[in-house]
This record gives C-alpha cells, sequence and structure tokens, in this order.
C-alpha cells in the first residue's frame, strides 16, 4: 500500500498565490493492478474539492495507465470529472 500528501500552490503571474492539496491512498492487488482514493482540493474553503476512485495498470517496467473517475464535494466543485494519466518511465 502507499500513501500520498502534497502540497500545491500556483503562482500566476497578475493574481494572488493559490494554494491546494492532494492526498493519495493505492493498493496494488497485483504485479499489474491497483486501485486507489484520492482528494484534491483549494485551501480556500470556496474553492473545489474532488474525491477520486482511480484504477492503475502497469503495462510493463516503463509504461503504466491511471484512470479515474471524481464527484465534487462542494457547490463550488464540478458534479463529476475524468482523468487519464500515462507514464513513460525511462
Amino acid at each position: 500500500d502507499r500513501l500520498a500528501a502534497n502540497l500545491i500552490a500556483v503562482i500566476p503571474e497578475d493574481d494572488s498565490i493559490q494554494t491546494g492539496y492532494a492526498f493519495a491512498y493505492r493498493h496494488q492487488f497485483t504485479e499489474k493492478f491497483s486501485l486507489g482514493l484520492e482528494a484534491t482540493g483549494d485551501f480556500d474553503t470556496h474553492g473545489e474539492h474532488l474525491a477520486y476512485l482511480t484504477s492503475t495498470l502497469f503495462l510493463n517496467h516503463h509504461l503504466s495507465l491511471t484512470l479515474g473517475a471524481a464527484t465534487g464535494l462542494n457547490s463550488s466543485s464540478p458534479d463529476s470529472t475524468f482523468q487519464g494519466l500515462l507514464v513513460w518511465r525511462f
């Protein structure tokens, strides 16, 4: 199992700094497959807050594919979000 926590900062040229968080838990069921839960959002209480369910396929030593679906946790968040991530390790 893996746990991760990240702090996020976005520094736009013409605006104030925006900060946020990301937390993730992933359980690897087999050498090739894992499922995870993630939460991301803004430290601003009126910002977006999302909860994701993700699945990762480890295609080979260098390539993995993660797909996820999220639901918004407050009225500022989108109702649903889908993500895809292809990682190539070299």
